[in-house]
């Protein structure tokens, strides 16, 4: 594995994984976009041509290599900021691409930039802004296409982080020249905050991320996430109170008109897990999701099993397209034990909620004393490892 990466520019390593076979894009735009307009007439997966389906994957597919590609220069960055910066990797869910072309009517499914996706977490919320300018500082071959800054300017909804677009260019390797990869920098408070929102958006069966859904959740998170600004001293969510006192006094009365602790119970009820022994060798872990039965299972592939992963992802999303509550997902994180700290709604932990509207009060009502460290216990390497291992 060469790996290349200094201050003064990234360098393209495009022999990173040497005897891998990476799927490369086998369509022209055109036909691309044909197939996503396939995919938003459908219900399920079953709906839609085997043809215009294929060409779905392989468009989705072709993303693993520049997405591994990036995933591996935000690494190198993140730890030197952070060495202990979680740094995950996703390829988008057919579902989530078919909501988001629904979504988006004027959006194409080539002018998508979220297929491959990556993603750093670090500690404290300097250190976001200090991996964003080692990114807009660096010497890529690549372009940036795009920043979006929401922590000088949040979502309305709350989202707070750094979303940097990268359109892939290279000479050695041209047939991924035009690809979009995302690169989302969060704090640990961040993404806690986000997966806080995804965790009771999935037991709703709202996207709440999407300002869609239950008006009284919407708030509740919006309201956090200012909370969580005032401590991170980045600018407040709009449509919030400003004054900390009403702040603390509104999400109280939120939470209680919620009967939040109760909803918690109910969807934090326990959870079969069969995730199973992990190895050295694990890259790629495919999620399988039953949100009605509370079950997750994971199977688990080496770098070099690509083709396999994404074989068994597309297989895995059809079997289970039509299935209310079922999801498939796969992902990709440093090791095994990281996957609940990348994936926390993923594993039904609905405890971290209840603690951030605990430390947001106590944040408010008493800031010189609130030195509550919002991390689970359940989060830490060392008690998911525990977790994961089957006894």
């Amino acid at each position: 594995m060469t790996v290349i990466v200094s201050d003064a520019g990234e360098k393209e390593a495009w022999n990173l994984f040497e005897g891998v076979e990476w799927a490369v894009p086998e369509h022209s735009r055109k036909q691309v976009n044909r197939a996503g307009d396939a995919l938003v007439g459908t219900t399920t997966l079953a709906d839609i041509d085997d043809e215009q389906l294929a060409i779905i994957n392989n468009w989705r597919a072709s993303h693993n290599y520049p997405m591994t590609l990036m995933a591996n220069a935000l690494r190198a960055k993140a730890f030197r900021v952070d060495e202990t910066a979680i740094v995950a990797q996703r390829l988008k869910r057919i579902p989530a691409i078919r909501d988001k072309l629904i979504r988006l009517p004027t959006f194409t499914l080539s002018q998508m930039q979220d297929v491959g996706g990556c993603r750093a977490i670090v500690a404290p919320a300097e250190r976001v802004h200090a991996l964003r300018d080692s990114f807009l500082s660096a010497r890529f071959a690549h372009d940036l296409h795009k920043k979006d800054d929401y922590l000088a300017a949040p979502r309305p909804t709350g989202y707070r982080g750094v979303h940097l677009i990268y359109k892939i260019s290279s000479a050695a390797r041209p047939a991924y020249d035009g690809l979009r990869v995302e690169i989302q920098l969060r704090s640990v408070r961040q993404h806690r905050w986000a997966t806080a929102v995804e965790t009771i958006a999935n037991f709703r069966g709202e996207a709440l991320k999407n300002d869609v859904g239950d008006a009284q959740w919407r708030r509740l998170f919006a309201l956090l996430s200012c909370a969580l600004a005032f401590q991170e001293d980045t600018a407040p969510v709009p449509g919030t109170p400003h004054d900390l006192s009403d702040l603390a006094d509104e999400i109280e009365h939120q939470a209680s008109a919620l009967e939040m602790e109760g909803a918690l119970a109910t969807y934090g009820a326990a959870i079969n897990e069969s995730l199973g022994k992990s190895s050295p060798n694990d890259h790629y872990f495919l999620l399988h999701l039953d949100w009605a039965n509370k079950r997750i299972g994971v199977k688990r592939f080496s770098i070099k099993e690509a083709p396999q992963a994404t074989e068994a992802y597309q297989q895995l999303e059809k079997d289970i397209s039509g299935t209310a509550g079922a999801q498939a997902v796969l992902v990709s994180v440093d090791a095994m034990h990281k996957l609940r700290q990348a994936y926390p709604n993923f594993f039904f932990q609905t405890q971290s909620i209840a603690e951030l509207v605990k430390f947001s009060l106590e944040l408010l009502r008493d800031p010189a004393n609130a030195d509550f460290e919002w991390m689970p216990a359940s989060a830490s390497p060392a008690s998911e490892a525990s977790q994961v291992q089957p006894s």
